[in-house]
């Protein structure tokens, strides 16, 4: 479950969160010049937005280490890992009232519309609502890339 004491974040290509729970090793995610490599040489900045957004999903702690759902998913095959990951991610309010939403009522929701519906649990400003709402964008986006044939 979402920690709303997080700020909502701001990590657009879930790739780069699969590739963290995809660390051989726990200790990884202390070591900053391997997950620059590992998330294909972003900012320092980028990636803490990444380690926020695995931390949001209740998949790491603060102090970089995995949690129990995060340790769990990474012992799984890498199919039945991004199944997870997606039902982590539809499990979020925000982002499943966007999935389901969009699934059953055959509707695409605009930015302003996630980024209403992201207003209800923050106080940020505008511009930083529709920049979060490109993320749950882009990992629904994921999401509907790898689970096209998947029927509510």
């Amino acid at each position: 479950m979402a920690d709303y004491s997080i700020t909502f974040p701001q990590a657009n290509q879930f790739e780069r969160i699969i590739a963290i729970m995809s660390l051989t090793n726990s200790e990884d995610l202390q070591n900053d010049e391997l997950l620059f490599g590992v998330l294909d040489n972003i900012t320092y900045r980028q990636v803490q937005y990444y380690l926020s957004a695995c931390e949001y999903l209740g998949l790491i702690n603060a102090d970089r280490t995995y949690t129990q759902l995060g340790e769990s998913i990474r012992g799984l095959s890498y199919s039945d890992k991004m199944i997870q990951l997606a039902r982590v991610v539809v499990s979020d309010p925000i982002i499943g009232t966007v999935f389901f939403t969009e699934r059953l009522h055959r509707i695409e929701m605009s930015v302003e519309d996630i980024a209403h519906i992201i207003s209800k649990y923050y106080t940020l400003s505008d511009a930083v609502y529709r920049r979060r709402a490109q993320t749950v964008m882009s990992w629904l986006k994921w999401i509907n890339d790898n689970f096209k044939d998947v029927e509510l």
